[in-house]
């Protein structure tokens, strides 16, 4: 069986929605990554993949279809 654990994408959300990048970035993945590395198990870098494209998160928090599809492509491609 094949374990791949996800990093989350960025957040450019600038209000007090709860989704605060600084802690996805130095809370959240830093968790994932420990995780991921106790368990022996894969991990994707979303993250990096977003860092410098807010334009593919309209409401600043989710990816509209091409980010989806990035998202997409990526695991599809570490996958096969």
């Amino acid at each position: 069986m094949r374990i791949v654990l996800l990093s989350p994408i960025p957040s450019f959300a600038t209000d007090s929605n709860g989704i605060f990048d600084p802690v996805i970035k130095n809370v959240i993945i830093p968790m994932i990554k420990s995780v991921a590395f106790e368990n022996h198990v894969e991990l994707i870098d979303l993250y990096q993949l977003f860092i410098n494209h807010a334009e593919l998160l309209p409401d600043k928090v989710h990816p509209n279809a091409e980010g989806a599809g990035i998202i997409a492509k990526r695991i599809y491609d570490i996958w096969i």
